[in-house]
């Protein structure tokens, strides 16, 4: 592949899936869920710009610039950038292009003034890339819990890769305790219901920024079923019908991995290592079913979650927030 043959050219609605695909291979523990993709495309940023780069008809790389208007710290005069190649055309001067073209049209908006964008600080290869770009660390990037300032909680992402050639028996629960898909679960009445209490007591000890709005039972097992029609996973702990603790994961939409979005321990079956047993359950399963990787997200004031993924051999993502000026 030469720097000619490469075209770069604006994204279109027909590219949607493609660049999906290219951006979650890139960046597998950011992957799409099923679920978002299936709700369709995300309102386009009011001033913003995704650009694919073709070689032979194929997408290869894809680029996204866009102004930080929205969320919950809008940045006017900040724009955000993220280059990603395809792995099958690493090392040929795709991101390079993309880059370029991205930094003009970044150029052109009269009020940039600063660009940022991100990588895992353990992905030497991008990381690397970043600072040939003259990108720098982000003043006040929090990478490590030695960044953080003061006691105010912050989230951390994790990552666990599978070892889809490892075998295992099946992890058994404790004496009398009972292990069973989500699906199972679903199609038990009273035990569905029983996980649904469980379900609401849980979120509301869970740590979060903002309360927690409770779910009606048919709601909440209307999403359950939906998260299994899009290939997630469940697990649930039960005894004499009473539904004692569990884990919940979404599958992404184009790569190998799921998102552990929830894992429960009912108050009255606290201490028994329910949590660990149903993510290893959780973790059995989806090696099986060939998944690659599992993130999941925690906060730094959830304690008792924090020893479970340490046991089970999470690890954090580190994230490097980069910036530019130009």
């Amino acid at each position: 592949m030469t720097a000619d043959a490469i075209r770069i050219r604006p994204a279109t609605d027909e590219d949607r899936e493609t660049v999906t695909r290219v951006f979650d291979t890139a960046n597998p523990a950011w992957a799409t869920s099923a679920a978002q993709y299936r709700r369709g495309p995300r309102p386009e940023p009011t001033n913003g710009i995704c650009i694919v780069a073709e070689h032979a008809g194929r997408v290869v790389g894809a680029a996204r610039g866009n102004e930080a208007l929205e969320g919950l710290l809008p940045r006017p005069g900040t724009f955000s950038a993220r280059v990603v190649v395809d792995p099958c055309a690493a090392a040929q001067g795709v991101g390079s292009r993309l880059w370029a073209t991205l930094r003009d049209w970044l150029g052109t908006q009269p009020h940039c003034k600063d660009v940022f964008s991100w990588a895992d600080r353990d992905d030497e290869r991008t990381v690397t890339i970043a600072a040939r770009w003259h990108f720098v660390r982000r003043p006040g990037s929090v990478e490590d819990p030695a960044d953080l300032n003061g006691p105010e909680p912050w989230a951390w992402s994790y990552q666990l890769k599978l070892d889809l050639d490892r075998t295992e028996p099946p992890t058994a629960g404790p004496p009398g305790v009972t292990i069973s898909p989500l699906a199972d679960v679903l199609d038990d009445r009273p035990l569905v219901a029983s996980l649904h209490e469980a379900h609401e007591e849980c979120r509301a000890d869970v740590p979060a920024w903002e309360p927690y709005e409770p779910k009606p039972l048919q709601e909440f097992i209307d999403a359950q079923q939906q998260r299994l029609a899009d290939g997630g996973f469940g697990f649930i702990a039960h005894h004499n019908g009473e539904a004692l603790a569990g884990t919940f994961a979404e599958r992404a939409a184009f790569v190998p991995m799921v998102h552990n979005d929830f894992t429960m321990v009912r108050r009255s079956a606290r201490g028994q290592k329910l949590a660990l047993t149903v993510k290893r359950c959780l973790i059995e399963d989806a090696t099986r079913a060939n998944i690659q990787q599992i993130t999941t997200e925690v906060r730094t004031d959830n304690k008792p979650m924090l020893a479970v993924n340490a046991t089970l051999g999470f690890r954090r993502i580190a994230m490097r927030h980069l910036s530019l000026e130009l």
